[in-house]
């Protein structure tokens, strides 16, 4: 199986982490089930490989298909019935909202049909995508079409992207309070329009960034102390890590660490860091 990430061009770089393409062209996972935890980034996610069907709804992402990941607050779960070819496109809390000016609340923990949100253009570049057979070239067509996006669209909520800039840039407790005092912006108006452009409230967005920092560094290949997490992450105690951690894996930390055989989606985030 290959998983492999690649920048996005530096005119796209504030806008988007990262394009991940994965080619299971051996089936190592077909039919297995399959996990997507919170991470405060948006998924677009192409098909060019056989279908994947998402066990909460049934939703099911055909061959030569794409859909947008809204913001997720718990684990999804999913199963490809073949060869999982994707391209996966890592979109920072802000990023989307900036290439399709619709309010990311619609798509909260939701998967949206990419014909649906940008109509012919999107069904031609999948059809364009599918039909390229290099992995550099996917990605240069990806960058392309993102590119074009940027300069068609206008954007003017600089302080709400500033405020989701910072907590997903943070290594530390974000105070929201002091946040609003140094943007200039009241609580108020920051929870109203952060839910707009980023799908989630300033405060679950703080959360998910926090478990992300506690996630890798449990899910690194490094000895693992638990205190040591619970202090360097800014959780209140063990107890609130923990009951933070089953909220958006369905596992306790230990349960976690001790699974006997590591699943696909640990593999995953091993390597794309999201």
């Amino acid at each position: 199986m290959i998983c492999e990430e690649f920048s996005p061009s530096p005119l796209l770089l504030p806008y988007i982490k990262s394009f991940i393409i994965i080619e299971d062209d051996e089936g190592d996972i077909k039919n297995q089930i399959m996990n997507i935890y919170p991470s405060g980034h948006l998924e677009m996610i192409i098909s060019f490989g056989d279908r994947v069907i998402f066990s909460q709804d049934d939703y099911n992402l055909r061959t030569a298909a794409g859909y947008l990941e809204g913001q997720i607050l718990e684990p999804v779960y999913y199963r490809c019935l073949g060869r999982m070819r994707i391209l996966s496109v890592i979109f920072r809390p802000f990023g989307i909202y900036r290439f399709l000016n619709i309010p990311q609340c619609e798509f909260t923990s939701r998967r949206i049909d990419l014909d649906l949100i940008m109509g012919r253009g999107g069904k031609e570049f999948i059809e364009r995508l599918c039909g390229e057979p290099s992995r550099t070239g996917k990605i240069l067509l990806a960058d392309r079409f993102f590119q074009d996006l940027l300069r068609e669209n206008e954007f003017r909520d600089h302080r709400i992207a500033r405020a989701a800039f910072v907590i997903d840039r943070s290594e530390k407790k974000i105070n929201i309070t002091d946040l609003c005092d140094n943007l200039n912006i009241s609580i108020k108006t920051l929870e109203r329009d952060f839910s707009r452009i980023v799908g989630i409230s300033p405060k679950e967005l703080t959360r998910v960034m926090r478990f992300n920092r506690a996630f890798n560094a449990i899910n690194s290949g490094e000895p693992v102390d638990v205190q040591e997490i619970v202090f360097e992450c800014g959780y209140y105690d063990q107890a609130h890590f923990i009951n933070e951690f089953k909220r958006f894996t369905s596992l306790t930390p230990t349960a976690f660490i001790n699974k006997q055989n590591e699943s696909v989606e640990r593999s995953f985030r091993e390597v794309v860091k999201i």
